[in-house]
């Protein structure tokens, strides 16, 4: 596990001044963090695909370039809002909210961000959004596959304390030459050991359940049932209601193997975390929204 793959030359230096918005920033030393690499990969790969299925079902490859585009920085957005809303309340600033840098992205808000920005943007493209979404289903779970690998780099997302066979350790990363873009140490060492008279022995965190690689791996198992069953679509919003169902589901069970404290451990009272009560919310909608977009095909069975 490392939270970034190698740091840019020194010699690149800073961006010039007169550069508006960027002038000043220091380019030179500046690391490639592995989470953000993960993300792009994650991006670009699901991207493709995407193009490649929507373009096999008649959907313009413009219009979804538009529409991946705004659901991009919709996911983005999303994702950062839900990450203050759930884990950070009280560190929420509009400057804090662009240092993406320092981390904070839920992966649920997302999905909402994203999803909600499509169908506004579908709408103004005129594209039927449910046609798309099942072309876009297979590879938000390819995404996460590939995203929860760089969670892992990172040290975050980590599980319960376990001292079997399969626990891992995060160490500490206080690396002076990258102070001016990471502070502190991985997240599971900071939870385990917040007090820095603590800090000076150990330099692994405790043993924790790898739960990023279960996130992972859950989402490969996710993308390849999803194309597998991709052939077999009987109707509109089938692929993008199992995915609903799917990632609802398993995130609800990954969820309690989850030993970072950060992402809230209570929601409205109850004793579930913001990614379960999104679970149980979706997979209640869910049902009730199969049984209607199945009805509507057998009303219009010629347009799956």
């Amino acid at each position: 596990m490392r939270p970034f793959i190698f740091r840019l030359p020194e010699w690149l230096g800073r961006i010039p001044d007169w550069i508006p918005g960027i002038g000043g920033t220091q380019i030179g030393g500046r690391p490639l963090f592995s989470y953000g690499v993960m993300l792009g990969t994650s991006v670009l790969l699901g991207w493709f695909l995407a193009l490649l299925l929507n373009e096999r079902m008649g959907i313009s490859r413009k219009k979804l370039n538009t529409i991946l585009g705004w659901s991009f920085v919709g996911a983005i957005l999303g994702a950062r809002l839900l990450y203050f809303a759930a884990s950070a309340p009280d560190d929420f600033s509009l400057v804090r909210f662009f240092q993406f840098s320092k981390g904070g992205l839920v992966a649920y808000g997302g999905f909402i961000g994203g999803l909600s920005t499509s169908v506004v943007v579908a709408r103004i493209t005129k594209v039927d959004w449910w046609t798309a979404a099942d072309g876009t289903a297979p590879s938000m779970l390819l995404g996460t596959g590939i995203t929860r690998i760089g969670c892992w780099s990172f040290g975050c997302d980590f599980g319960l304390k376990s001292h079997a066979f399969w626990g891992v350790q995060f160490p500490q990363w206080n690396i002076p030459a990258l102070h001016p873009w990471m502070h502190g140490h991985s997240p599971a060492y900071m939870q385990h050991y917040p007090s820095p008279a603590q800090i000076a022995d150990p330099i692994l965190s405790d043993p924790v359940l790898p739960a990023q690689l279960i996130m992972s791996l859950n989402g490969f198992i996710g993308f390849f049932l999803l194309m597998a069953l991709f052939p077999r679509r009987k109707f509109r919003g089938q692929m993008i209601v199992l995915f609903f169902i799917y990632y609802g589901a398993t995130r609800f069970l990954i969820e309690l193997i989850r030993g970072d404290t950060l992402r809230g451990t209570t929601t409205f009272g109850l004793p579930l975390s913001t990614s379960q009560f999104v679970s149980v919310a979706i997979l209640l909608a869910s049902i009730p929204l199969w049984m209607i977009l199945q009805k509507r095909n057998a009303t219009d069975p010629e347009n799956p």
